[in-house]
């Protein structure tokens, strides 16, 4: 047999194997997940494409706090490093208050009357 019809007869099985998987497979196929919906906004620069995900909008804000308050971030930063847990300061207070936002109303007035009432403005120099 020479290799043309060796390499020949080696499809014609590889095919034959195909259509026999094919007819014995009786599970339907999965369907396709459908993809999200994309609308497209035109601007006088360029095309942008948005999904149906909600656009966050970030907020700068100054917030006033004591050294302690501050040493007690940078340790609950480091004990959250400790157990490979990443967050920067930022995210670390707005864990807080995703906290403070879940604890009874009892609880929430305990933990507000400990706060220290701070001066407004920036500290003398």
């Amino acid at each position: 047999m020479s290799a043309k019809r060796a390499s020949m007869s080696l499809r014609s099985s590889a095919i034959n194997k195909e259509e026999v998987l094919a007819e014995t497979n009786t599970e339907p196929k999965p369907k396709a997940k459908p993809k999200p919906k994309v609308t497209k906004r035109s601007t006088a620069k360029k095309t942008v494409e948005q999904t149906e995900v909600k656009e966050v909008k970030t907020v700068k804000q100054m917030v006033s706090m004591t050294t302690e308050d501050k040493a007690l971030l940078e340790e609950l930063e480091l004990k959250l490093m400790l157990k490979g847990v990443k967050l920067n300061k930022s995210e670390i207070m707005r864990a807080g208050l995703i906290a403070l936002n879940t604890i009874t109303e009892k609880q929430f007035e305990k933990v507000a009357t400990s706060v220290t009432k701070l001066s407004v403005g920036r500290p003398k120099k």
